[in-house]
């Protein structure tokens, strides 16, 4: 089984959005290799992943890529973060990455409604490592969740966003011990400042290029 689901399927897991996902079986979960990894085969999984929704779905899915760590050692949490970032750069440097760019997000890291965005679509991103600062985060294997912003709005709409949130936080803060301090400003401050887990000041500069 997927590192990831286990993570998720944990007690004390405190995401109930993403244990709702998993016993609806709403995510899909691609694995690659530090060993052999080409950009392109996430850029193709992630779009065809986007593509695949219907609206019996109601943009309710997840896409996880999930990684084995290289043969020769354990990737640390700082390398990940890096890896992280660099596959974002380049993943919109790519044609589709740059094509039709959501417009519910901006495209300059320097703008506080910045996103990532790739061929028409926003994601909100979360990282996984076994070394994470956040203990909810902590997963065998890295991983990078992408999930769609349109969960988010679906949420809103249907009025039960916040009351998510709260849950959420709340067995967050029971496992953590401390609550986390990056969503103290959820939608007031970038929001990429939640993709990783590290506490980072709020005047931090995006390390996307």
């Amino acid at each position: 089984m997927s590192s990831v689901l286990n993570l998720i399927k944990s007690k004390n897991f405190p995401c109930t959005v993403a244990k709702t996902l998993v016993a609806k079986d709403k995510l899909v979960i691609k694995n690659y290799s530090f060993d052999d990894f080409k950009l392109k085969d996430l850029q193709e999984d992630l779009i065809s992943f986007r593509k695949n929704l219907n609206d019996k779905d109601k943009y309710f899915k997840s896409f996880i890529a999930e990684f084995n760590h290289p043969t020769d050692k354990k990737i640390s949490f700082d390398q990940f973060e890096s890896f992280f970032w660099n596959q974002l750069s380049s993943l919109r440097q790519t044609e589709l990455g740059c094509k039709n760019y959501d417009e519910s997000v901006s495209k300059n890291p320097e703008d506080s409604d910045f996103g990532f965005s790739i061929e028409g679509s926003a994601y909100f991103l979360i990282l996984l490592h076994p070394d994470s600062p956040r203990m909810a985060r902590r997963s065998a294997n890295p991983a990078i969740v992408f999930n769609l912003h349109l969960q988010f709005e679906e949420l809103r709409a249907d009025g039960i966003f916040e009351k998510f949130v709260k849950i959420i936080r709340r067995r967050d803060l029971k496992l953590q011990g401390r609550e986390n301090p990056m969503t103290k400003n959820f939608g007031h401050s970038p929001e990429w400042l939640q993709f990783s887990g590290r506490e980072m000041p709020l005047n931090s500069k995006c390390p996307f290029s």
